[in-house]
Protein backbone atom coordinates (compact mmCIF):
# COMPACT_ATOMS: atom_id res chain seq x y z
CA UNK A 1 0.00 0.00 0.00
CA UNK A 2 2.87 2.33 0.84
CA UNK A 3 4.43 1.65 -2.59
CA UNK A 4 1.14 2.55 -4.28
CA UNK A 5 1.03 5.91 -2.52
CA UNK A 6 4.62 6.63 -3.52
CA UNK A 7 3.85 5.67 -7.12
CA UNK A 8 0.79 7.92 -7.17
CA UNK A 9 2.87 10.76 -5.73
CA UNK A 10 5.49 10.30 -8.46
CA UNK A 11 2.80 10.27 -11.16
CA UNK A 12 1.25 13.47 -9.82
CA UNK A 13 4.64 15.19 -9.77
CA UNK A 14 5.29 14.03 -13.35
CA UNK A 15 1.90 15.33 -14.51
CA UNK A 16 2.60 18.72 -12.90
CA UNK A 17 6.08 18.90 -14.45
CA UNK A 18 4.61 17.97 -17.82
CA UNK A 19 2.06 20.78 -17.49
CA UNK A 20 4.77 23.27 -16.61
CA UNK A 21 6.88 22.16 -19.59
CA UNK A 22 3.91 22.49 -21.93
CA UNK A 23 3.14 25.97 -20.62
CA UNK A 24 6.68 27.06 -21.52
CA UNK A 25 6.21 25.69 -25.03
CA UNK A 26 2.80 27.33 -25.46
CA UNK A 27 4.08 30.67 -24.20
CA UNK A 28 7.08 30.60 -26.52
CA UNK A 29 5.12 32.71 -29.02
CA UNK A 30 5.07 35.57 -26.49
CA UNK A 31 8.86 35.92 -26.60
CA UNK A 32 9.33 36.71 -30.27
CA UNK A 33 10.80 39.97 -31.47
CA UNK A 34 8.05 42.59 -31.00
CA UNK A 35 9.27 44.57 -34.03
CA UNK A 36 8.68 41.74 -36.49
CA UNK A 37 5.36 40.00 -36.98
CA UNK A 38 5.28 36.34 -35.93
CA UNK A 39 6.16 33.82 -38.63
CA UNK A 40 2.51 32.84 -39.03
CA UNK A 41 1.37 36.38 -39.72
CA UNK A 42 4.19 36.98 -42.19
CA UNK A 43 3.47 33.68 -43.91
CA UNK A 44 -0.29 34.30 -44.14
CA UNK A 45 0.28 37.87 -45.25
CA UNK A 46 2.44 36.67 -48.13
CA UNK A 47 0.44 33.60 -49.04
CA UNK A 48 -2.93 35.38 -48.97
CA UNK A 49 -1.75 38.83 -50.10
CA UNK A 50 -3.41 40.51 -47.13
CA UNK A 51 -3.81 44.27 -46.96
CA UNK A 52 -2.94 46.25 -43.80
CA UNK A 53 -6.53 46.19 -42.50
CA UNK A 54 -6.68 42.42 -42.88
CA UNK A 55 -3.29 41.96 -41.19
CA UNK A 56 -4.49 44.06 -38.25
CA UNK A 57 -7.67 41.99 -38.01
CA UNK A 58 -5.68 38.73 -38.18
CA UNK A 59 -3.34 39.90 -35.38
CA UNK A 60 -6.20 40.97 -33.11
CA UNK A 61 -8.22 37.83 -33.79
CA UNK A 62 -5.23 35.58 -33.24
CA UNK A 63 -4.37 37.25 -29.91
CA UNK A 64 -7.97 36.93 -28.67
CA UNK A 65 -8.13 33.34 -29.86
CA UNK A 66 -4.97 32.35 -27.98
CA UNK A 67 -6.27 33.96 -24.79
CA UNK A 68 -9.51 31.97 -24.96
CA UNK A 69 -7.66 28.83 -26.01
CA UNK A 70 -5.23 29.22 -23.11
CA UNK A 71 -8.09 29.38 -20.63
CA UNK A 72 -9.59 26.19 -22.03
CA UNK A 73 -6.24 24.39 -22.08
CA UNK A 74 -5.65 25.36 -18.44
CA UNK A 75 -9.06 23.96 -17.51
CA UNK A 76 -8.34 20.73 -19.40
CA UNK A 77 -4.96 20.43 -17.67
CA UNK A 78 -6.65 20.80 -14.27
CA UNK A 79 -9.21 18.13 -15.12
CA UNK A 80 -6.50 15.79 -16.37
CA UNK A 81 -4.62 16.32 -13.11
CA UNK A 82 -7.77 15.37 -11.20
CA UNK A 83 -8.05 12.27 -13.36
CA UNK A 84 -4.42 11.36 -12.66
CA UNK A 85 -5.11 11.67 -8.93
CA UNK A 86 -7.80 9.00 -9.24
CA UNK A 87 -5.55 6.20 -10.49
CA UNK A 88 -6.50 3.99 -7.55
CA UNK A 89 -10.05 3.66 -8.86
CA UNK A 90 -12.02 3.60 -12.10
CA UNK A 91 -11.99 6.79 -14.13
CA UNK A 92 -14.98 8.95 -13.31
CA UNK A 93 -17.44 9.23 -16.21
CA UNK A 94 -18.36 12.75 -15.16
CA UNK A 95 -14.70 13.80 -15.16
CA UNK A 96 -14.09 12.16 -18.53
CA UNK A 97 -17.19 13.87 -19.92
CA UNK A 98 -15.95 17.25 -18.67
CA UNK A 99 -12.59 16.69 -20.39
CA UNK A 100 -14.33 15.62 -23.61
CA UNK A 101 -16.68 18.59 -23.42
CA UNK A 102 -13.74 20.97 -23.08
CA UNK A 103 -11.99 19.39 -26.05
CA UNK A 104 -15.21 19.78 -28.04
CA UNK A 105 -15.37 23.45 -27.02
CA UNK A 106 -11.73 23.84 -28.07
CA UNK A 107 -12.49 22.41 -31.52
CA UNK A 108 -15.50 24.73 -31.86
CA UNK A 109 -13.31 27.67 -30.81
CA UNK A 110 -10.72 26.74 -33.46
CA UNK A 111 -13.41 26.36 -36.11
CA UNK A 112 -14.91 29.76 -35.32
CA UNK A 113 -11.47 31.34 -35.33
CA UNK A 114 -10.78 30.09 -38.85
CA UNK A 115 -14.26 31.10 -40.01
CA UNK A 116 -13.70 34.61 -38.65
CA UNK A 117 -10.34 34.90 -40.42
CA UNK A 118 -11.81 33.58 -43.66
CA UNK A 119 -14.76 36.00 -43.48
CA UNK A 120 -12.58 39.04 -44.16
CA UNK A 121 -10.91 37.54 -47.21
CA UNK A 122 -11.92 38.33 -50.76
CA UNK A 123 -12.87 35.45 -53.09
CA UNK A 124 -9.31 34.84 -54.30
CA UNK A 125 -7.94 34.96 -50.76
CA UNK A 126 -10.64 32.53 -49.59
CA UNK A 127 -9.47 29.98 -52.16
CA UNK A 128 -5.87 30.34 -50.97
CA UNK A 129 -6.97 30.22 -47.30
CA UNK A 130 -9.03 27.06 -47.86
CA UNK A 131 -6.15 25.44 -49.72
CA UNK A 132 -3.77 26.31 -46.90
CA UNK A 133 -6.09 24.88 -44.23
CA UNK A 134 -6.65 21.67 -46.18
CA UNK A 135 -2.89 21.26 -46.65
CA UNK A 136 -2.27 21.79 -42.93
CA UNK A 137 -5.10 19.43 -41.99
CA UNK A 138 -3.68 16.70 -44.24
CA UNK A 139 -0.29 17.07 -42.59
CA UNK A 140 -1.90 17.01 -39.15
CA UNK A 141 -0.46 20.42 -38.32
CA UNK A 142 -3.79 21.86 -37.15
CA UNK A 143 -3.95 19.40 -34.27
CA UNK A 144 -3.37 21.34 -31.06
CA UNK A 145 -2.23 24.46 -32.89
CA UNK A 146 -4.17 27.33 -34.27
CA UNK A 147 -2.76 30.35 -36.02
Amino acid sequence: MKNNKALIGVIIVLVILNGISLSFIWNENDHHDRHRPPKVERYLGKRLHLNEEQVTFFKKSRREHFERKGDLMAEIAGLRTQLAQQLEKEASDSLLNLIASNYKELEMLNHEHFRRLRSICDDEQKLAFDSLLFDLAKKGELRGRTH
